[in-house]
């Protein structure tokens, strides 16, 4: 990994990160204020969108959510974006090679999506405790905010594929939110249980299985391994696509 390069990009890509973290931050205050006030709003979400009630498992939802534009945005900045204004060309140029290049890329996301979780955690754990204290609980969003981490970093890992796929941009974002969106209509028809139960088998988001989480069940938690693992491998073949991609276009 070339850390002057990762320096570079996480110092590039610190102020959008600041505004999803403004809006996660924003987002939460939102949902602890419905719950304060007994607003119906939750409980039609969760009624209808199969959310467990309570302003944890909304406040997942909502990290998931921003964690999987931000990651969007982010992948297709560092390789699509640069491969169109042709400062990828430059890059490669330099004495770097490019399995360095692609390796502090991969770190980029993650870090960055690490970072963003860490904030809009404290934001939150910060409101619990000052508009309702009584229903903090620290272990209970340190496991939330960490399933929400695992999924979407799982997702990510599908993002920067298709970015080091495809030379246009649109394709790959079109790609991403349409099998994002896709594995989320899986997961809440499946939610309504029935013949269509088997839907959950076709989606990442089944993995994350928040109230076992809490619970401390063992097979909720070999889950999150399991996205761990699908996001790892998804990021090596991004990898290994980046390192034979042909440039020679630029």
């Amino acid at each position: 990994m070339n850390f002057a390069l990762f320096s570079r990009e996480v110092r590039t890509s610190f102020p959008l990160l600041l505004v999803f973290a403004v809006l996660t931050g924003g987002a939460s205050y939102a949902i602890l204020a419905n719950q304060l006030y007994d607003s119906p709003l939750l409980a039609s979400l969760a009624e209808n969108g199969g959310i467990p009630s309570g302003s944890l498992s909304f406040y997942t939802a909502v990290l998931i959510g921003m964690l999987l534009l931000f990651a969007l945005i982010l992948s297709n900045r560092l390789v699509s974006h640069q491969v169109a204004n042709r400062r990828m060309g430059y890059l490669l140029a330099s004495p770097n090679s490019r399995r360095s290049i692609a390796a502090t890329k991969r770190f980029v996301i993650a870090f960055q999506m690490m970072i963003l979780t860490l904030i809009c955690s404290a934001v939150f754990g910060w409101l619990t405790m000052t508009f309702a204290p009584e229903t903090f609980d620290g272990r209970a969003l340190t496991l939330a905010s960490l399933g929400a981490f695992f999924l979407v970093y799982a997702l990510s890992g599908l993002m920067f594929l298709f970015t080091c796929c495809f030379r246009r941009s649109l394709l790959s974002v079109v790609l991403s939110v349409l099998l994002c969106a896709v594995f989320g209509v899986l997961r809440l028809i499946a939610a309504q249980g029935g013949t269509l139960a088997y839907c959950r088998f076709a989606s990442p988001f089944t993995l994350l299985d928040l109230s076992g989480i809490l619970a401390g069940d063992m097979i909720a938690l070999l889950k999150l391994l399991a996205l761990f693992v699908i996001g790892l491998v998804l990021h090596f073949i991004a990898f290994a696509v980046f390192q034979r991609r042909n440039f020679d276009y630029l």
